[in-house]
């Protein structure tokens, strides 16, 4: 037997910092945004910004005495426990967050960066940094933080001559037919790692 939800109210979809969204029902189609941050299931709710995601992915303060409405069902909210809106900027558009610091996998979901690009933050006095998806980017600095993003390439030296994939797993074959070398020759295979 199929049960029917008849309470009133509408589900909505809440992530916190890491945006990995639940669904959780509320009793009103027009809640405020301090409803939404009850529950939501955070403590205080007095203490916590409520972001409503946008239908390209952007991201708007809702404030506590805020009306919005639900009444479609595909509300979508960042809540978490900060004082304040933080922005960061990726590929030149800009995204708020709930203040504080940032994981890299948080960044790309929020900026919808694709698996095979990278993500580096901008640096002015020496070379850009790549942000692994574990790592945390302060965005209480002063000044908005740019990131740029760069289709992920992997460079290999094939006897002298370097070759450029888009995947770090590449066929011995692949890689001398890219450098111009004749594969059906006898060829001694020694794998490198720079650095290393």
């Amino acid at each position: 037997m199929n049960s029917v939800n008849t309470s009133p109210g509408t589900l909505i979809r809440i992530a916190d910092a890491d945006l990995e969204f639940r669904s959780v029902h509320i009793g009103d189609n027009t809640p405020t945004g301090h409803q939404i941050a009850h529950v939501s299931g955070s403590k205080p709710p007095d203490d916590v910004v409520v972001l409503r995601m946008l239908d390209d992915g952007g991201l708007d303060l809702v404030r506590p005495d805020e009306v919005v409405d639900v009444s479609d069902g595909q509300a979508r909210f960042v809540v978490g426990i900060a004082d304040h809106v933080a922005f960061a900027k990726v590929d030149g558009e800009r995204h708020q967050w709930l203040g504080g610091v940032i994981s890299g996998t948080a960044l790309r979901r929020l900026a919808a960066v694709p698996d095979d690009h990278a993500i580096l933050l901008e640096r002015v006095d020496q070379p850009d940094k790549e942000i692994a998806p574990d790592d945390l980017v302060n965005l209480d600095r002063e000044g908005i933080e740019s990131f740029i993003t760069r289709k992920k390439s992997w460079k290999l030296n094939v006897h002298g001559v370097v070759v450029e994939f888009g995947t770090p797993s590449v066929k011995v074959r692949d890689a001398l037919i890219e450098a111009k070398f004749d594969p059906s020759k006898p060829w001694q295979i020694f794998l490198k790692v720079a650095g290393q």
